[in-house]
């Protein structure tokens, strides 16, 4: 695939509030109370674009909700709250809820900070690239320490993005992504299973992926917080090759990686297109075959990629020696070996 470069009442038509795109932002928040307020702020002062809040509480025991209620009468935002369900569910529970009446929606993260033209230049980049299509933005970071002082850009990406990676890998961090309408009702179509999902914005970089066009923006627009309470963190360094080098061994994560591209297959198969669906056929058939020789043969070939090359290498190895393969109990969850 080519990537393209260039409250909860009654629904309101996209556009209401004038000629500025409207942006629903969707955020799950957990003990967020530190930086929850830098964060407002920074959104509040967005260009270009309404923005409309849509936002649960994941059980927090801080401050975090008293912050949401006072904001709540300065931002037209609607909070909900519940009890803890963790980060995957919490998001999926606000995709799955979130009304369908704005031009875009980003997710966010509840303690970076956004530069103020970050959902304008998001916005007009899909713009360019038409409505109908399902398209996702993302972009690379500029990650901060706790107190906002610069340590460095994420990585460029060399490799294109699309399908053959997301398979494999997930390159759109969260609080990067801005998907327009087509986009967040693809992911409204079908709720997979939260267990057999490595991240919410994998899943949403996966689905758009299969279905639909990647927009990648290689300038940053975001400061991304880095500190010990990061749920997921861009590191560097070392602590950036201890954490690939112990993701890419650990035997669960491959586990749900590779049930995360069964999700797939099951719930939007059928709506693929005959290029795209023969992709998602031969990865899993080829990192699950039952031989070293059929899994070989496949990990030689280039049908999926992860974007660094050492990484690329160490994930064929694995997948030659099995790393990928679905245990028998879980042989019956993919949409094709029921029989599709």
């Amino acid at each position: 695939m080519t990537p393209c470069v260039p409250d909860a009442g009654s629904p309101r038509q996209p556009l209401e509030y004038g000629t500025m795109p409207v942006v629903r932002v969707i955020m799950s928040t957990f003990n967020g109370a530190r930086f929850l307020p830098e964060l407002l702020n920074s959104i509040s002062q967005q260009t270009g674009v309404t923005v409309r809040w849509w936002i649960r509480d994941d059980g927090s025991t801080d401050s975090t909700r008293e912050i949401l209620e006072d904001a709540s009468t300065r931002m037209d935002m609607h909070v909900s709250t519940g009890a803890n369900k963790g980060v995957i569910s919490s998001f999926f529970e606000l995709l799955r809820t979130c009304p369908q009446d704005a031009d875009f929606y980003a997710l966010c993260d509840q303690d970076d900070v956004w530069l103020p033209t970050k959902l304008e230049r998001a916005t007009q980049k899909l713009s360019a690239c038409g409505t109908d299509t399902p398209m996702l933005y993302c972009s690379r970071l500029i990650v901060v320490d706790s107190l906002l002082r610069r340590l460095r850009l994420t990585p460029m990406l060399r490799r294109p993005l699309g399908l053959q990676n997301a398979l494999v890998e997930n390159v759109a961090t969260g609080c990067t992504i801005v998907m327009n309408r087509a986009a967040m009702a693809l992911l409204q179509q079908a709720s997979p299973d939260p267990k057999r999902v490595v991240m919410h914005d994998h899943w949403a970089y996966l689905v758009v992926s299969a279905l639909g066009t990647i927009v990648f923006d290689p300038t940053p627009s975001i400061l991304y917080r880095q500190h010990d309470a990061n749920v997921i963190g861009a590191r560097s360094g070392f602590q950036a090759l201890y954490q690939r080098v112990r993701r890419t061994f650990d035997s669960r994560r491959r586990l749900v990686l590779t049930l995360q591209d069964v999700e797939l297959e099951r719930l939007y198969g059928q709506s693929m297109d005959t290029a795209r669906t023969a992709l998602v056929d031969r990865c899993l058939t080829g990192m699950c075959a039952p031989s070293l020789q059929e899994r070989l043969r496949y990990a030689l070939t280039k049908t999926v990629y992860r974007q660094r090359p050492i990484d690329d290498i160490v994930m064929k190895v694995l997948i030659a020696l099995g790393g990928y393969r679905v245990p028998g109990e879980f042989a019956n969850a993919s949409h094709k070996r029921q029989g599709r």
